[in-house]
């Protein structure tokens, strides 16, 4: 029997689904990666205004922008640890397959809620602490110069550019999620470490520029979804 793309996928099952993910996730993902973004990004904007690296906004720019590419690139791998842990334990996983969706809409929910939600939270997280920070400069840090929003301007130019390399280090630990049930983000991150040592060496070879490794990581990046989605499809219990 042939299998139409409206039997695979349907919006109302697809959101049946993000309603149902919604309702079991509110603790953990919903409020909680907002939360931990917006303390890591507001520590450290702490931090660098009491160095050296705040006597102007450009200085700041120049040299924050790498803790802000850390932390995001940080979320968005831990993140994808968590894209399958509601199929960690055997109930889960019964409760989880048996759900009246199909694969593909189940995957696309789970790579919704990695991708998508983990880059608007993390922006929330960002905008609400250099708000913060702009009141810690208005009350105790006296930088009349820091009395402005500098982060939104630094995502966009300096760390965007490296958004492809941040969704590809996480299409890799999505792999590890949809292949290990048990102790996934030890195992993820050392399938992450391996891969990116031995693209390290390549890229010490080759020396290839930014635009260049974004047009080779994009593919691949989008490879290791079709590799996480069969992986997902073929999952048993255990």
């Amino acid at each position: 029997m042939l299998t139409t793309m409206t039997d695979r996928f349907r919006i109302k099952r697809f959101w049946t689904m993000l309603r149902h993910d919604y309702d079991h996730n509110v603790p953990s993902a919903w409020i909680g990666m907002p939360l931990a973004a917006f303390a890591a990004i507001l520590f450290g904007e702490i931090g660098f205004m009491m160095s050296g690296y705040s006597i102007n906004p450009g200085s700041f720019a120049n040299t924050f922008y790498m803790v802000l590419a850390s932390f995001f690139i940080l979320s968005m791998v831990l993140m994808a640890t968590f894209m399958f842990d509601k199929m960690s334990g055997r109930y889960g996983q019964i409760s989880y397959l048996t759900l009246p969706a199909t694969n593909l809409e189940k995957f696309l929910v789970n790579l919704l809620e990695t991708v998508v939600s983990t880059i608007v939270f993390f922006i929330i997280g960002m905008v609400l602490a250099d708000a913060a920070r702009i009141g810690l400069c208005m009350t105790l840090f006296n930088k009349p110069l820091f009395q402005t929003m500098l982060l939104p301007q630094i995502f966009v130019e300096k760390v965007v550019p490296l958004g492809v390399i941040a969704l590809w280090l996480q299409s890799v630990t999505m792999i590890g999620s949809a292949l290990w049930r048990r102790k996934v983000l030890v195992k993820s991150l050392a399938l992450l470490f391996v891969v990116v040592a031995a693209a390290i060496l390549i890229n010490g070879i080759c020396n290839p520029s930014l635009t260049t490794t974004n047009i080779i990581l994009a593919p691949l990046t989008l490879a290791n979804y079709v590799l996480t989605y069969k992986i997902f499809v073929k999952t048993q219990l255990k």
